[in-house]
């Protein structure tokens, strides 16, 4: 079975990546995720510079990252850009829908009239 990182946004940690985690670990995946790692060894005086230390171990010691993320965590952002530099496969299993670049998507596709892109033709 596959190694597999679980990244993600802290927010979603009780409800969808535990379900992730409990479902791929049933399948027989060994997985690791920063959502229930220890925080304390994070209190070196450089508490992000380790977290990111970590993240960027546990994405180079996976076979693949699966990503659950609420569309805001700039961390979650890195720790797929380091998965993806790093060459290994990566999926998300949930993207959050309420975004705010839904919502301007959205209120760009109910008010053409009323935004500059209508005078610009669709595109910059």
């Amino acid at each position: 079975m596959s190694k597999i990182a679980i990244v993600g946004s802290t927010g979603l940690r009780d409800t969808v990546i535990r379900r992730v985690k409990e479902r791929l670990e049933a399948a027989g995946h060994t997985v690791r995720t920063p959502a229930f790692d220890d925080q304390s060894e994070l209190d070196s005086g450089a508490p992000e510079y380790d977290l990111m230390s970590r993240n960027r171990e546990m994405v180079c010691w996976a076979d693949e990252v699966v990503c659950c993320w609420d569309q805001r965590s700039v961390g979650t952002l890195v720790d797929v850009g380091m998965a993806d530099t790093l060459g290994k496969p990566f999926h998300a299993a949930y993207l959050q829908p309420l975004t705010f670049a839904n919502y301007l998507l959205q209120y760009q596709a109910r008010n053409p009239a009323k935004t500059a892109m209508s005078v610009l033709g669709g595109e910059l």
